[in-house]
């Protein structure tokens, strides 16, 4: 008796986790994808391209890439040379009121933040993959995010007015 109302209690709860999402995500799906066209200047830098996380696990590393944008905010009180900077990346659906929240949350109190904008230079990915359903972060989940960061860290270190350290 026991095992049976476990495994009552197990399928009314379990259910509804797989049902829901699915139909959720079938209705409506998730939001087009769209360029973020914030203020600030505009980098470009090379990143990895849209790839399986096995591949990612395993070191598979694709030979094509793909450009990336971010776009580096300085606060109005920010020194000429060596400003401190916030790298700020976005989840799944791309740039929200979330991460513009954040970013004039740190230029108000002098931090230079650098936007990264991993989705829009990938939204051309369900060409190679076919189940890229609704968005090309269902392939990925967001590995390529991991990527990026270190990419634009690198790309900052370089810029005349942000700190190297």
């Amino acid at each position: 008796m026991k095992k049976l109302i476990l495994i009552f209690i197990a399928i009314v709860f379990c259910i509804p986790l797989i049902v829901i999402p699915t139909t959720v995500l079938s209705e409506s799906g998730p939001p087009p994808a769209k360029e973020w066209k914030g203020g600030g200047e505009k980098i470009e830098f090379q990143s990895i391209p849209v790839i399986t996380i096995k591949n990612f696990l395993n070191g598979k590393v694709p030979k094509e890439t793909v450009t990336i944008s971010g776009t580096l905010n300085f606060p109005s009180n920010a020194p000429d040379k060596n400003a401190p900077v916030v790298v700020i990346m976005s989840g799944g659906g791309g740039i929200s009121v979330w991460e513009e929240h954040w970013m004039k949350t740190f230029n108000s109190i002098g931090l230079a933040t650098f936007v990264v904008d991993s989705n829009w230079g990938r939204r051309n990915c369900k060409k190679k993959f076919k189940k890229a359903i609704p968005n090309c972060n269902d392939v990925h989940r967001g590995m390529t995010r991991i990527v990026d960061g270190y990419r634009a860290l690198e790309l900052l270190s370089k810029h005349s007015r942000i700190d190297p350290a």
